[in-house]
């Protein structure tokens, strides 16, 4: 009898396992549609992504997981979330000057502001986040950074010799006028301490 209950618990456990593990895995988008993005119109949606950093092909760390987006003719932001669904990080880019991208991180409640350049090659971020733009590659800070999208695949990168962006949209909706933005619902949680970078 014993052995019996311990082998329901064993099988059990194996069964919530490999359903977490399988909710949690990468599922091809099927029937999204990418949708031109007219003035006016903004988009939300679900990503997955992965980072990959290295100094060496050998030498690398990767993180990943799900994100919630919103994309504007002008503007994209990115609420970064946990394994629970709980919020790490919201990224903020908007079209200004001077160029200004900012890191909502959640744990510190710090907001990280990095001043730069306007740059004219990148003010159309929206569009390649949606796969809207070819492939291009462009020198940034002395980083050479190359963009390809796979349409087919819903499924981005932006890749260089010190790391490697990767995202794959898998919702996608027109955002409804009467809901919150990202920025107004992550602004509105809790007191941010700013930190600026020059």
């Amino acid at each position: 009898m014993r052995k019996n209950y311990k082998t329901v618990v064993n099988f059990l456990t194996y069964l919530l396992i490999s359903a977490f593990l399988w909710s949690c895995a990468v599922k091809p988008s099927e029937k999204i549609i990418l949708y031109p993005i007219t003035e006016g119109q903004s988009y939300r949606g679900k990503i997955w992504w992965k980072l990959e950093l290295y100094n060496n092909r050998e030498d690398k760390r990767s993180w990943g997981g799900y994100a919630n987006f919103e994309v504007g003719a002008e503007y994209l932001y990115l609420l970064i979330k946990n394994f629970l669904g709980g919020n790490l990080v919201f990224l903020k880019w908007e079209i200004e000057r001077p160029q200004e991208i900012n890191f909502y991180d959640f744990k510190k409640k710090k907001v990280y502001i990095f001043l730069g350049e306007s740059f004219s090659e990148i003010h159309e971020i929206p569009l390649y986040f949606l796969g809207l733009k070819k492939e291009i590659s462009l020198s940034l800070n002395s980083i050479l950074l190359n963009y390809i999208f796979l349409r087919e695949d819903k499924k981005g990168f932006i890749i260089s010799d010190k790391f490697q962006i990767e995202w794959q949209i898998k919702e996608i909706e027109l955002l409804k006028e009467d809901k919150k933005t990202l920025k107004e619902e992550v602004e509105k949680l809790t007191y941010w301490e700013v930190e600026i970078f020059m």
